[in-house]
């Protein structure tokens, strides 16, 4: 007999009994027998046992963390939440770095990299604004000593979505951020002992035990960088722990930049408020006095003029300058220094040439440069020649260049008409000649065998031939033996050769007992036809060679047939070698038949072994059952099970049941489920009803249904107790005298009682019993309301009222209004509308809103509102019991609804005494 306990489980179990059911997601459904553990998952889950959902944005996620391997189509990173750029074709990019696949013809020289519109924080993605690149590259962060042999231009992507050439550095940066957040055991954005709690929004990073924020957003700071830098704050930057403000927008100043500098400064001293620099003609001390009329700048202590308004001179710059067409004149002497646009000489009278810019030298009118068509000193004279290129000439008039067609001094000459484009401008040389020509002028025609009718411009020879030739004029032709008939155009010399054929030029042919092709250089076979070998293969194999095949330089077999080795294969086998076969070089056998053993297996194991021995000492691997010891000379105990003992010392492997020890000497506890206990000390997996301890030998407490194998204590109690030895009674007053096992509160409560545990009796005014947290009334009878339905409704005339606030909900009959105050409009009326008073049931014979119009003579009864027959008659008591069933209806759905909600709160009350 064994202990019982499965040596492997079927599809879909687990557990030393197999009892236990792989989770639904494992692959194939299976898992692992110890601790259910799937090798691997379905699609879309994960964890140790599968029981875990991919993020809805994974197309499959890691089995170990949950973290996306393959996104859905369109997003990227490692949570998978961002967007692919819309200018990526077909919204497709890279699912770690969000790099485009291939762009759409629209979208703009930006790179292949993912909009930071569509970026979220991603741990991946390290931003190169995101960090304050002066701290890390600081002695603390270890950058500072990185080789400076490590820099080199590479392109990266700022937070602008543009491309900026940087340096390596940023790379080494990046690792340096991954390094220093590798033991991190939170994603970045996260904190908490399981890494659930989300960082504030406006941190670069928090502490995983506080959420405290190592550093803020720009434009953010405090402890959670949940405070806004100041509006005035240069470039909304802050102090993270005091919000002051490293500088200030111009215009402003204070620690936190709230003071507004002089309206007459642009910029003032931080603290102090003292004016730096004044707005455009102003000056003073504090920008307080204004510059001279015709002063763009001046000095801002002395207020003296630094730049002048143009044609205005002295200090003051308040006189014109002396000629009238003056642009810029001296400042101490009025004298002109520079003429308007176009004019020139000392009084700026003369009208420059054509110019570029329309500027010339005041002094002589000289141009710095022309206007197209133009020469001279002055670009006073047009350019002589029409065939100038852009009609640019020199100042004596040559021109520069030709347009094409054309050369000479003044391009006065035509190019040859055989050039293929345009001719040199000095000698009229064509620069190309047109296909299939050659010479100074193209005037000669390339030889016929030449690829393509092209050759070689100055001397005519082929540039390349057509297939199979060779030579300056490809007048030769190339071996027969050439792969694909093509040889070297200088002297016919084949890169490869056809099979079979071999040499410089591939004429000489390789000897037949080649398999295929032979050495290019020497002709030697490169293999030879089965069964021969030699240089030239014309020597025969040996016989025993396995498909007589052997070696091509020496003869040797290449391996033997079956049963043979040695070099030649003239050696027998061991008959104990597996399959007959050994080692070609000594004999020796790689594995032995049954019952042989040794290197060669020509040595017999010991009749005791069950099967083989160890081939290297002839051990038995085992025994025939039964037996033990090396030789398996000994007999195992009688109490082992079927499985026998263990052969190196006669211990049982397992046993009988009921038993256990070394030897199995020992008898399990009574109370061990199934009478088996572990064989090592006698430990019951299980114990048998109303048993417990590790040999299941204590008895549970007689009020226990089940109790704890550990400590005894109750797990689940007889019905109508509770408490953890299960001694106390539940309150008579739950329904089916069932309580919570340990609390005690009644899952339910008997009519009309309330409490937690029932012990309190609802108002008898109550007509559908009352709430079991408050005892509020749910219901009251007619004409009553309040939370004991202790009050009369407001207005004697109410049949039902309001239960919280006592307003009528139905009135008596032959009264209307929202306090049944008003009799109906009709007294022809069996019952009226409550919010108009007209007629909503008429006598017999009658319709209308009055009740005043007569039924056709031969309708008993008519519609109400349309005066059409119908085939009984309303009475008082019908109209009554319609307003009733919609009062009742009404008074239904509230009583299903606080029920509902009494229940929830009941199940969550007790959730929560449960879970404290």
């Amino acid at each position: 007999m064994n202990d019982r306990k499965c040596s492997s489980c079927k599809s879909g179990l687990w557990g030393e009994f197999c009892q236990k059911t792989c989770g639904l997601c494992c692959s194939y459904s299976t898992c692992r027998k110890s601790d259910g553990y799937c090798s691997s998952c379905k699609s879309g889950s994960w964890g140790d046992i599968c029981n875990k959902a991919c993020s809805q944005n994974c197309s499959s996620c890691s089995k170990k963390t949950g973290l996306c391997i393959a996104c859905n189509p369109g997003l990227w990173g490692s949570s998978r939440v961002n967007e692919c750029n819309q200018s990526c074709v077909s919204s497709e990019c890279d699912t770690v770095s969000g790099e485009c696949k291939n762009c759409s013809k629209a979208s703009t020289e930006m790179g292949n990299y993912p909009s930071t519109s569509t970026m979220t924080r991603d741990p991946m993605y390290i931003s190169v604004t995101e960090y304050n690149l002066s701290e890390l590259l600081s002695t603390d962060s270890g950058l500072s000593e990185l080789p400076s042999d490590h820099w080199e231009d590479i392109w990266v992507v700022t937070d602008a979505t543009m491309k900026i050439q940087v340096r390596y550095m940023f790379l080494l940066l990046a690792l340096y951020i991954c390094v220093k957040y590798a033991d991190s055991a939170c994603l970045n954005g996260y904190w908490g002992t399981d890494c659930k709690e989300v960082c504030e929004v406006n941190c670069n990073r928090c502490d995983e035990s506080t959420g405290v924020c190592g550093s803020c957003r720009t434009g953010f700071w405090g402890d959670y960088c949940n405070r806004k830098c100041p509006e005035n704050c240069s470039s909304s930057s802050c102090s993270k722990y005091d919000g002051s403000c490293y500088s200030c927008s111009d215009g402003w100043y204070g620690s936190t930049c709230n003071n507004a500098c002089n309206i007459n400064c642009r910029n003032c001293h931080k603290t102090t408020g003292e004016c730096t620099i004044c707005h455009i003609g102003r000056w003073g001390e504090f920008c307080n006095f204004t510059c001279a009329p015709n002063c763009k700048i001046c000095d801002k202590l002395a207020g003296e003029c630094k730049t002048y308004k143009n044609g205005y001179w002295n200090i003051s710059c308040d006189e014109r300058c002396s000629a009238s067409n003056c642009d810029i004149c001296s400042i101490t002497s009025g004298e002109c220094q520079a003429c308007k646009s176009g004019l020139w000489e000392e009084n700026c009278q003369k009208i420059c040439g054509k110019c570029k810019s329309d500027k010339c030298s005041k002094i002589d009118g000289r141009c710095t440069s022309c206007q197209s068509g133009f020469a001279g000193l002055n670009c006073s004279i047009p350019c002589n020649a029409n065939n100038c290129s852009s009609s640019s000439c020199s100042v004596n008039y040559r021109c520069y260049a030709c347009q094409s067609g054309y050369w000479g001094t003044f391009c006065e000459h035509k190019c040859s008409k055989y050039c293929s484009s345009s001719c040199d401008k000095s000698s009229g040389n064509c620069s190309s000649c047109t296909s299939g020509l050659w010479g100074a002028n193209c005037d000669n025609n390339c030889m016929y065998n030449c690829s393509s009718s092209s050759c070689i411009r100055l001397n005519g020879q082929c540039s390349s031939c057509k297939s199979g030739l060779w030579g300056e004029f490809c007048q030769n032709t190339c071996s027969q033996g050439c792969s694909y008939s093509t040889c070297r155009k200088s002297d016919g010399y084949c890169s490869a050769c056809k099979n079979k054929y071999w040499g410089d030029n591939c004429n000489k042919i390789c000897s037949k007992s080649c398999s295929s092709s032979c050495d290019k250089s020497n002709g030697n076979c490169s293999s030879c036809i089965s069964g021969l070998w030699g240089a030239n293969c014309d020597n025969n194999c040996m016989y025993n060679c396995s498909s007589s095949s052997c070696i091509r330089l020496n003869g040797q077999c290449s391996s033997c047939k079956s049963g043979l080795w040695g070099e030649f294969c003239q050696n027998t086998c061991s008959q104990g070698c597996s399959y007959s076969t050994c080692r070609k070089s000594d004999g020796y056998c790689s594995a032995c038949q049954s019952k042989y053993w040794g290197d060669n297996c020509n040595k017999i194991c010991s009749k005791s072994c069950s099967s083989s021995c160890d081939k290297s000492n002839g051990i038995c691997s085992s025994c025939t059952s039964g037996l033990w010891g090396a030789n398996c000379d000994n007999k195992c105990m009688y109490n082992c099970s079927s499985s026998g003992c263990i052969r190196l010392n006669g211990q049982c492997s397992s046993c009988t049941n009921g038993l256990w020890g070394e030897f199995c000497q020992n008898n399990c506890g009574q109370g061990c489920s199934y009478s088996t206990c572990r064989k090592g000390d006698g430990y019951c997996n299980f114990c048998k009803s109303r048993y417990w301890g590790d040999i299941c030998n204590k008895a549970c407490s007689q009020n226990c249904s089940s109790c704890s194998k550990e400590s005894g204590s109750c797990i689940a109690c007889n019905p109508g107790l509770w408490g953890p030895s299960c001694v106390n009674e539940c309150n008579q007053s739950c329904s089916s005298s069932e309580c919570d096992t340990v609390s005690g509160e009644c899952k339910n409560c008997n009519l009309n009682r309330w409490g937690m545990f029932c012990e309190n009796k609802c108002s008898a005014s109550c007509s559908w019993g009352c709430h079991r947290q408050t005892g509020h009334c749910l219901i009251c009878g007619n004409r009553y309301w309040g939370q004991d339905c202790s009050y009369m409704c407001n207005s004697s005339r109410c049949e039902q009222c309001s239960i919280t606030n006592g307003l009528c909900t139905m009135c008596q009959h032959g009264f209307w209004g929202e306090n049944c105050q008003s009799t109906c409009n009709s007294d022809k009326c069996l019952q009226c509308d409550r919010a108009t008073g007209y007629c909503s049931a008429c006598p017999p014979g009658r319709w209308g809103l009055l009740c005043q119009k007569l039924c056709r003579d031969e309708c008993p009864c008519c519609n109400i509102k349309t005066g059409t027959c119908t085939l009984s008659c309303p009475s008082v008591s019908d109209s009554d019991k319609l307003a009733q069933d919609e009062t009742q209806t009404v008074t239904i759905i509230v009583v299903a609804v606080i029920c509902i909600v009494i229940i929830a709160v009941a199940f969550g009350l007790n959730c929560t005494i449960r879970h404290m």
